[in-house]
């Protein structure tokens, strides 16, 4: 019963990867579950946080590049989806991430046609200035994901068609977190049998 509480244990401790960059003083974080038992969720977190004692407008300045070449507005690889254009001085977090399997291909995330997401390009600009992220003093942003698995579809110029679902299978997983400012930060994590 003992060991039993112990591998729980171990299942449930999180790890955490960070990227920062200096220029506009705003930090990426990553964090999830470095194992969960197959059949379970995965538990994703995003965050940005504002390193400065004052209130600022952070000016987007794009999309990082991304493993295996993915393209950011390859939206169907991507999660969390924000619908509703309305990426702008308030919100909502304007980051993001993939998970890429053993093999380094990235998995299909969910199945909305790119339409629904791909405001986020327009949101690089508005009426022709470049659109910002309002951050208050030190403050912090999170959201969390829970996944358990992935999407497969035969049609490969529009995945989010007749794709099935599939829980992830054993084996290891690397989630890359991005965000407007070009920044990334990544982690792995592994399927148990």
């Amino acid at each position: 019963m003992a060991a039993a509480a112990a591998v729980i244990a171990v299942a449930l401790i999180a790890t955490t990867a960070e990227a920062f960059t200096t220029t506009w003083g705003i930090t990426l974080g990553l964090s999830a579950f470095t194992s969960v038992p197959t059949g379970a969720n995965e538990t994703i977190t995003i965050s940005l946080t504002n390193l400065l004692p004052v209130p600022r407008q952070t000016r987007y300045t794009g999309f990082p590049n991304l493993p295996d070449g993915i393209y950011p507005y390859q939206t169907w690889y991507v999660l969390p989806l924000n619908g509703g254009c309305t990426y702008g001085p308030t919100g909502p977090e304007p980051a993001f991430f993939v998970i890429y399997n053993e093999s380094g291909a990235p998995m299909q995330l969910n199945v909305a046609s790119p339409s629904l997401v791909a405001c986020a390009e327009s949101a690089m600009t508005a009426n022709g200035n470049a659109n910002y992220y309002q951050f208050a003093p030190f403050q912090s942003i999170s959201e969390s994901v829970s996944i358990g698995g992935h999407w497969t579809s035969s049609d490969t110029g529009e995945p989010w068609i007749n794709a099935t679902y599939t829980r992830f299978a054993p084996g290891t997983y690397t989630i890359v977190a991005f965000d407007l400012w070009m920044q990334t930060a990544s982690m792995n994590f592994t399927v148990n049998r």
